[in-house]
């Protein structure tokens, strides 16, 4: 009983030291450079925080934060993903800097061991990445889910639908560019001569990759990408692993932005083969040609993309190969926007969302036509998930959550050390 009584009370000295502190705006410098990061900002300022920005382009980055914090009495730094120079920045001005790693693709070399200093605090989207750099020695290191600028993506009432079904991304054709000339690359590595592309190694990791997406591998980094690859390599004559695997981080960025390509390509012709698609994205879908795709400029986030968003009856979401754990923003803004949401399962979706209640699944490309068919020709039942759904994301994907959340934990720390911020 006594127990219990001094944790009701020490909770309730923690929380009035919250509140106090909230009284006192905190200046917050932050380094702009996402397109996520103006809304992230709009957050911070409605929540009673001082902001300044500091836009990354330019000369001499760390001269400028330095500056920035001075002139305007910081009380920390904060960007979008972590970046190894802010850090180093932080401790030196005794700082806390605060990163929110929203990219599945933020380099594990930039969190190594040797930024991680008290002054660091990592926010992270997905689950499984929180033992990885509380190992690599980050004290403070928190689970903080995406979340929506709900100011902008929220219901347009009386808007007419324009689009049955819609799809809001890049093709990834161009992004994965890269591939043919890592694939030389590491010919050259093999042979240590500068020579033409070897096609046996380029059709060789090609028909492996082809065999995931027809068989539609959700997780690219499951080992049986790496056996195949040996086996067909040895088959060649060669040790592909001793070339590929002493470094395998950038290899598996390359190779993982080609698959993600690959399968979106390969799903959305195909669905649009049945029913008519409609794409925002780069002008490599439209160089596709694909009968029943119709093809739209880039939609800019945030107005646009939410406009496309609030005139879509069902909003597709493809993930990437490399993401099998966490939500995205394409799926919390459209829920938002009140669309309904057809996605491929993440590993934290049944821990916010339910299949058939507040979104539908897919997870093969017959399902995804068979669901997408189902979900047109009944929409009592689709608005009715459309609805529940933006409820659900209304109550716990709020920007302006997280951005609190952010604090709270901070000041949570600073609490235990006699101090107070928020």
């Amino acid at each position: 009983m006594t127990q219990k009584v001094a944790g009701f009370l020490y909770t309730l000295w923690r929380t009035l030291c919250y509140r106090l502190a909230m009284k006192q705006k905190l200046n917050v410098v932050v380094v702009d450079w996402s397109w996520f990061c103006p809304a992230v900002m709009a957050a911070m300022r409605a929540t009673g925080r001082r902001v300044t920005a500091v836009p990354r382009s330019g000369e001499d980055l760390a001269r400028r934060v330095r500056e920035a914090c001075s002139q305007h009495q910081a009380d920390c730094i904060f960007s979008i993903n972590f970046n190894p120079l802010l850090a180093e920045v932080s401790h030196a001005l005794n700082l806390p800097y605060l990163a929110w790693n929203v990219d599945n693709l933020v380099r594990s070399d930039f969190c190594e061991p040797r930024f991680a200093s008290p002054s660091v605090w990592l926010f992270l989207i997905d689950k499984p990445s929180l033992n990885v750099y509380r190992q690599k020695g980050y004290p403070h290191v928190h689970y903080l889910p995406i979340a929506s600028d709900l100011e902008t993506f929220r219901p347009a009432p009386g808007t007419p639908a324009r689009y049955d079904v819609s799809f809001v991304g890049c093709s990834m054709i161009r992004e994965g560019n890269e591939f043919p000339g890592v694939m030389r690359d590491l010919k050259n590595r093999v042979d240590g001569a500068e020579t033409p592309l070897d096609k046996r190694m380029y059709l060789l990791v090609d028909q492996v990759l082809r065999r995931m997406v027809e068989e539609e591998c959700r997780d690219f980094f499951h080992p049986t990408l790496r056996e195949r690859l040996d086996e067909a390599a040895q088959a060649l004559g060669f040790d592909l692993a001793a070339v590929l695997w002493p470094d395998p981080a950038f290899f598996h960025i390359v190779l993982a932005k080609e698959i993600s390509s690959r399968k979106r390509v390969k799903l959305l012709t195909a669905l649009a083969r049945r029913q008519p698609v409609d794409v925002f994205g780069d002008p490599e879908w439209a160089a596709l040609g694909a009968p029943g795709l119709t093809c739209h400029p880039r939609a800019d986030y945030p107005a646009q993309t939410a406009r496309v968003y609030q005139q879509s009856r069902i909003t597709l979401n493809i993930e990437k190969v490399y993401n099998t754990a966490s939500l995205n923003l394409r799926i919390i803004d459209a829920m938002a926007c009140g669309s309904f949401v057809l996605t491929e399962p993440v590993d934290d979706l049944a821990d916010f969302f339910r299949d058939g209640v507040d979104l539908a699944l897919f997870s093969s490309a017959r399902e995804l036509e068979e669901k997408t068919a189902y979900y047109l020709a009944h929409p009592d039942e689709r608005e009715r998930i459309a609805a529940h759904g933006q409820q659900t994301v209304s109550r716990h994907f709020s920007l302006r959550q997280r951005v609190d959340e952010m604090f709270r934990h901070l000041n949570d720390t600073h609490t235990c050390a006699g101090e107070g911020m928020a």
